[in-house]
């Protein structure tokens, strides 16, 4: 079985393969859980995998946390 990865060495330079996969990720993205502003998935830095949310930055990733262990401790 030929993996995507093979198909795309065969068909073109790794340069080539960089900068087209750069250009992809920097034109999809993910809303940021709190503020819903588009994050790039390249610059996609944080996220909470238990809560399953993303963040556009530390500040916001860290304010949320607290809102969190607040949530845990009401229950």
């Amino acid at each position: 079985m030929i993996s995507l990865i093979d198909v795309i060495k065969q068909t073109g330079n790794q340069e080539m393969i960089q900068q087209q996969m750069t250009k992809l990720l920097g034109e999809w993205g993910i809303h940021c859980a709190i503020t819903g502003e588009m994050i790039p998935l390249i610059d996609l830095r944080y996220w909470n995998m238990e809560m399953n949310e993303v963040y556009h930055d530390a500040n916001i990733m860290f304010k949320r946390h607290l809102e969190i262990v607040e949530l845990k401790k009401d229950m």
